[in-house]
């Protein structure tokens, strides 16, 4: 039976003063969807010493490994409650050669490279061999310091890439702008379908005369660490989408599951499929206007 979603990703190893923690997109998403019960598939690159194999045998199972000289490595630090990653080591590009005919006859194929890791040719040469729905997180990195490099891997992706995942700091860093109407303009120029992430305030769901709507994030007192929300959200939306929720649905659920995330540390954090759906009911189901932002206070 095809899959309703395969991951192409890293792990990573994410280094902190005290810990290492298993990290990267591959790893959250994969979690997500395996809690999620989802029909899903994971392709994850790491090094053959890859100290967290276990638990992935354990928690995300649906996986295989493509196996590279490095695992990426970060340094993780918080400065002024602002989480900074540096890069330590950076495992290689994928290839298309790479890529089992099983994921191919996925409904959709998320994307999410590391570090620069998924060039254009590959996502182009992915194209040419799958019917799936391409999905994208191009940049994964909440980075304002765009430049005409990235404008271009950009305006190519949208070739190829229907769906395409981007926080608020990076989309007004390749659009030059700091107003998201603006931005928005811009956007109007594709035919694609975009998820603007943008932290406390929600998430935006636009499509050319489709839907321009930003959907409440679900409000908690206190988050610990916000590390993977986007790939919790991404994951979480892509399983909404192949279970016939609208797109708009689609994201009450994902930013559900990465509003939910956020009360602790890890790849651990990823909320249970009941804890989601009991939240998303809550939603869904309230004569509340989902413009409005939503507090629960038993999250804590």
């Amino acid at each position: 039976m095809p899959y309703d979603v395969s991951i192409i990703s890293h792990a990573s190893l994410d280094i902190t003063s005290d810990c290492i923690y298993l990290g990267g997109p591959a790893s959250y998403c994969g979690k997500m969807l395996r809690n999620l019960k989802s029909n899903f598939f994971a392709l994850v690159m790491v090094e053959k010493s890859f100290p967290f194999q276990n638990y992935y045998n354990e928690n995300i199972k649906n996986y295989e490994f493509v196996y590279n000289r490095f695992t990426t490595t970060f340094l993780m630090k918080k400065i002024s409650g602002k989480r900074h990653l540096n890069i330590l080591r950076r495992a290689q590009n994928f290839s298309i050669e790479v890529i089992p005919k099983k994921i191919l006859n996925s409904k959709y194929i998320l994307l999410s490279p590391i570090v620069d890791d998924m060039p254009i040719k590959f996502v182009s040469a992915l194209s040419n061999k799958t019917r799936a729905v391409i999905c994208t997180d191009p940049f994964n990195n909440d980075n304002s310091r765009m430049n005409n490099k990235h404008l271009k891997y950009f305006n190519e992706l949208m070739k190829y890439s229907q769906i395409i995942k981007m926080s608020e700091n990076e989309i007004f860093g390749l659009f030059m702008t700091n107003n998201l109407n603006e931005a928005i303009e811009h956007l109007s120029r594709y035919r694609n379908t975009f998820l603007i992430t943008l932290g406390s305030k929600g998430t935006l769901v636009y499509q050319k005369g489709i839907i321009n709507e930003i959907i409440p994030s679900l409000k908690v007192y206190k988050p610990i660490d916000t590390t993977g929300c986007g790939d919790i959200f991404f994951s979480a939306f892509l399983y909404g989408l192949a279970n016939s929720l609208t797109l708009k649905q689609s994201a009450i659920l994902g930013n559900v599951c990465a509003g939910l995330s956020v009360i602790s540390k890890g790849v651990d954090s990823v909320p249970s499929r009941e804890e989601a759906f009991r939240h998303y009911s809550k939603i869904v189901h309230s004569k509340i206007n989902t413009n409005t932002v939503l507090k629960f206070t038993n999250l804590i």
